[in-house]
């Protein structure tokens, strides 16, 4: 095959008793590879997209065989997925440069553009400079205090599960 020929795409038939016609594609390019592999591109379908992504296997469509009254070039087409227009990579980035760009401009709307806002941040500062922050001593001493409640609390749990599945294991409500 070479760019410019046409190729015929097939399918099985819907009774599996032959093959179908689906469209007729123009070769854009075709680039021959190890194994009897290649690769091809095609354009200018004359038929639904649905068709097309459904075909199984293209054929030269140039009536060209290989003597034995096969055609010349015969591929089986398979993963056949849909090519995104975008790459997902390039569409993540651009919605996250959106993303940024609608902070950023918030952000100046927020503290440049707008009086009250630049006056909310100075009076926060303020209010800020009056909070009576704890020491690293206190904060220390009242995690522990948090760390050593929760753990009584959970021993304290554990030992009414006990009592009460014991208790309903004698009087023959949980049967284990």
């Amino acid at each position: 095959l070479v760019a410019g020929e046409t190729v015929t795409l097939t399918r099985e038939n819907d009774q599996g008793s032959g093959r179908e016609t689906i469209t007729t594609a123009l070769v854009d390019r075709f680039e021959p590879g190890a194994n009897r592999s290649a690769t091809i591109e095609i354009s200018g379908f004359t038929s639904t997209a649905d068709d097309v992504t459904r075909a199984d296997l293209i054929q030269a469509g140039d009536g060209a065989s290989d003597g034995a009254g096969e055609a010349a070039f015969e591929a089986t087409v398979r993963n056949m997925e849909d090519v995104p227009v975008f790459p997902q990579l390039y569409l993540q980035g651009g919605a996250a440069g959106v993303v940024i760009l609608i902070g950023a401009f918030l952000l100046y709307w927020f503290h440049a553009a707008s009086r009250k806002g630049t006056e909310f941040l100075i009076a926060t500062d303020n209010e800020m400079k009056k909070v009576n922050w704890s020491s690293p001593r206190e904060i220390r001493g009242s995690t522990i205090v948090v760390i050593v409640a929760a753990f009584l609390i959970a021993g304290i749990l554990y030992a009414i599960d006990n009592v009460f599945g014991a208790f309903f294991r004698w009087i023959g409500v949980l049967d284990i």
